[in-house]
Formats: C-alpha cells, structure tokens, sequence
C-alpha cells in the first residue's frame, strides 16, 4: 500500500484522459480527426524536416563520442558493481526492447515503397537502393543510446529518487523541475509512450490477421482477428512484466530465437542463399558510400524527389523520436554496473546489425523475386492500402509455406510482447513521485500500464480507421521528443562534466 500512496496521479491520469478521448474520437468522428492531424501536420512533417535529421545526425556523432571519451569510462552504478544481467540477456533484452514486431512489417513493405519513388529511381540500381533506405531508417538505434545514457547516469550514478524524464533535466530546469513545468513535460512523455506504442501495433500486429486470412481463408473480418491477437499479446506480456525482469528477459530470449530461425529459414531454403548475400554487400558498400548523403538528404526545394525526404525520412526519424525517449528508460535499467562505453558499443553489436540482417535477407528474397518475375510485389503493394499481405506472399513463396508462416507469427507476438513488457515495465517507474534503485513498481501498477498501451491500438482498429493518420500523430509529436532530448544532452553534458571532475 505504501507504493500506491506514493503514485503521481497526474502522470497516470492526464495521459490516459487524452488517451480515452482521442479513442472516443477515432470512432465517432475519424475523418475530422484524420483532417485536422494532417493539416497541422503539413507543418511539422514538412517544414520542419531539417530539425528531423539534424537531430538525429547529432545523436549519431554524440553516440560515437560518448564510447571513445572520459564519459565511456562512467559505471552506471557504484564503481566494480556486478552488471545486473549476463551478456546474452542483457543484449537480447536491449534489441527486443527498441525494435517491436513492426520491424517484420516493415522490412515486407518498405523496399516495395521506395522502389515506387520516382527519386529512388533517379540514383542508380533501384533495387538496391530501394532496400539501402529501407533498412538505413532502421539504423537509428543510437538514438537509444545516447538518451540511455543520460538517464542511467541520473538514476545509478547521481542516484535521484525518481525515475521521470524531468529528473535528468533538472541541471537545466532547477527548480522548476519539482513545478509544473517538470510536470508538463513528464506527462508529454506518457502520452508519445502511447502514441508510439499504438502506431508500432496498427502496422505489426494485423500482419498476423493477414497471414491466417489468406492461409485458411478465413471469413472473418481482419480487424475482428486483428483485435483478438492485440488481447492474446497483452495476456502474454502482461505475465512477463508481472514477473519482472526476469520474465522479461526470458520472453527476450525466447524472442530472438524465433527471429534467427525465421531469417535462417528464409536465407537457406529460399533458394536465394548466394544472391541475398551479394546484394547485401552491395547494399553496405552503397551505405558507406552515401553515408552522409542519407543523414543529410532533406531536399528542402522539393526538386527530383519531390516530398520524398520529408514523406518517408521525417516520419521515421519522428517515429523513432517517439520511442528514443521512452525504452531508453528500460535499457538504462537493465545496464545498471555496465560502463557507457559498454552500453553503446552493446546498441551497435545487437540492436542495429539485428534490423539491418532483417532488411536483408526478407526485403531481398522479396525483391529478387519481383525482378526474376516470380511474383509482382510492387502490383500487391500498388493496389494495397496497407500492404499486410505484403508478408503471407513473401512466405509463400517459400518451401512448407505454413511452417514459416508459424515461425513469422510466433516471431511477431515476441517481438510485440518482448517490447511491450519493457515499456510498461517503464511507464510503471514514470508513476512515482519517489522510487529508489531497490525498488520494483507495483504489479497493479504494472499491470494497469500493460492494458492501457494496447487500447489505443485496439480501438483504433474497431473504428477501421486509416492506420495513416497514427503515422501523421507520430510525426506531430516527434517535434517535442526530438526537442525533449536536445535538452536531455545539455543536460546530461553539464551535470557529467561536474561529476568527473569532482572525482578528481
């Protein structure tokens, strides 16, 4: 009981308020909503494109330098404290926890979406590049990174007794940080969690609906079946993050086992074993190559490619925005008694070579495939609005369709439940106005946040409504976290530099 006297009621309430109308407006009045969002979004999605990937390039660089500085040296903890969790755990957590089941949607649909654009055409072999910017979007793990670092440098380092996003800003905020203006800025985490969360879901989860659909022809409407694994996936990791890290961690391993065997499949019994293998190294070489080029390419006169950086680039730069300042929390956790430099160089050997192999292997059998003219996958996308079956036709192709089919839908609810559990495991820490390094939140606490992650989504799935207008929301309120974490930097910078040299 004492735990739930010493709840922040405005955290938990002002969030999920917003949150219950905008699922009430999703139903009774989509099209405004969808107008009203998109107009606002003309703005934030395409004037603001250079702060996007400005931004981003910055943690990038800042990434990099935190490893190989004095601040790679800092133990998030007392100096040879024990690491909380072995290697392979702690790594299988970090990656589960920051990818979600959307990286198995997008590595299906992305590479058709950038073949389309007219200005993917104009740089040379579409189909490579096609897949270079598909799978360079989900490089931005560094993100992560950075913004981990700074909270566990504030929760295990400088040991403050609370866990919000305000509390590693208070070298920059004073005292506002305890006022509202900590407040507003705690509560503005809470609601991106959520709309975060629910844009992953609306593009992971009907994915599996599509694949049970079209397997066994199905006659039930996909949204009705979609709904019914958003509830199977709460029960799942709504067990596991009631069990703490420890379920965490299990349901992660287990997660990462289902993937390898998913890529494995696909890789050896595809057919496309030495193919696959060339064009990715094709595609690392054009990476390399374009390095800056792909950081920097925001074409604000709108020339050749038209909106195709402010479209494509600007949405997932905002999406990863989104997370970047939520399941930082998490991986910080899980790194307590780890040097930043461990941190960081654990990011680049899991998380970031982790989506770049699925992109890969899954969008080059796909576009190996359309370019032999075994399948038209580009024709499936064109005349899809959601590009779901983009999937069920990638495993058809594929020997024993049903059994990678199991394999993909197991490695989609993993992939959900491993990351949602991480991120209610967070929101519950976000709950208190007070909470030390020995304490756990309440499993009440825990479980309340694992159900409201997943009724945005859901209602925004019983209302049919355009998935669309969750990706111009994102994009919305990507504006603030990428702002949010600019000051996180300062922040983080200003209190270090007191802590190192006081060491001294």
């Amino acid at each position: 009981m004492k735990k739930l006297k010493n709840i922040d009621k405005k955290v938990i309430v002002i969030p999920i308020i917003l949150i219950a109308v905008l699922c009430v407006l999703v139903n009774a009045m989509p099209d405004v909503l969808s107008n009203i969002v998109t107009g606002i979004n003309d703005t934030f999605g395409f004037e603001l494109t250079v702060f996007y990937h400005a931004v981003n390039f910055l943690l990038f660089i800042l990434s990099l330098y935190l490893a190989v500085s004095k601040y790679g040296d800092i133990v998030l903890g007392k100096e040879y404290e024990k690491k909380k969790f072995p290697f392979w755990g702690w790594g299988a957590m970090m990656f589960c926890s920051g990818i979600a089941g959307d990286l198995i949607y997008f590595s299906s649909v992305d590479w058709a979406m950038h073949m389309n654009a007219g200005y993917v055409q104009t740089l040379g072999d579409a189909n490579a590049y096609s897949v270079v910017f598909a799978s360079y979007s989900w490089t931005f793990f560094f993100q992560y990174l950075v913004v981990a670092t700074a909270l566990g440098f504030t929760i295990f380092v400088r040991k403050r007794d609370n866990y919000k996003f305000s509390e590693s800003l208070r070298p920059i905020l004073g005292k506002q940080t305890d006022g509202i203006l900590g407040d507003i800025v705690n509560i503005f985490v809470v609601i991106i969690l959520l709309l975060g969360v629910a844009c992953s879901q609306c593009f992971s989860v009907p994915i599996i609906s599509s694949i049970l659909i079209n397997l066994f022809h199905i006659q039930v409407p996909a949204n009705v079946i979609t709904m019914i694994f958003m509830l199977i996936i709460l029960a799942i990791y709504s067990t596991s993050v009631c069990n703490g890290l420890k379920g965490i961690e299990f349901l992660s391993k287990i997660c990462v086992y289902v993937y390898i065997c998913l890529l494995l499949y696909v890789l050896l019994f595809g057919g496309e074993f030495i193919n696959i293998l060339g064009l990715a190294f094709n595609e690392i070489g054009i990476m390399i190559d374009k390095f800056i080029f792909l950081f920097t390419d925001v074409n604000p006169l709108r020339t050749g490619a038209g909106v195709f950086s402010q479209n494509n680039n600007a949405f997932y730069i905002a999406y990863w925005f989104t997370w970047a300042i939520t399941t930082p929390f998490f991986i910080a956790i899980i790194s307590r008694g780890r040097k930043v430099r461990e941190l960081i160089f654990g990011g680049y050997v899991f998380a970031i070579p982790g989506s770049l192999i699925g992109f890969f292997v899954i969008s080059n059998f796909m576009a190996i495939k359309q370019v032999r003219g075994q399948f038209d996958f580009l024709n499936l996308y064109n005349n899809s609005a959601t590009g779901f079956d983009m999937a069920y036709e990638m495993c058809a192709r594929l020997p024993m369709k049903e059994i990678v089919m199991l394999i993909m839908i197991l490695s989609m609810i993993c992939f959900t439940a491993s990351s949602l559990d991480s991120l209610s495991l967070s929101a519950s820490y976000f709950s208190y106005k007070k909470i030390t390094n020995k304490d756990v939140p309440d499993k009440k606490i825990r479980l309340m946040w694992a159900v409201a992650l997943m009724a945005l989504p859901f209602f925004i799935t019983l209302s049919n409504m355009n998935y669309s207008i969750i990706q111009d929301i994102v994009i919305l309120f990507g504006v603030t976290a990428g702002i949010l974490m600019v000051l996180l930097v300062v922040a983080f910078f200003k209190d270090a530099n007191k802590y190192l040299e006081h060491k001294r």
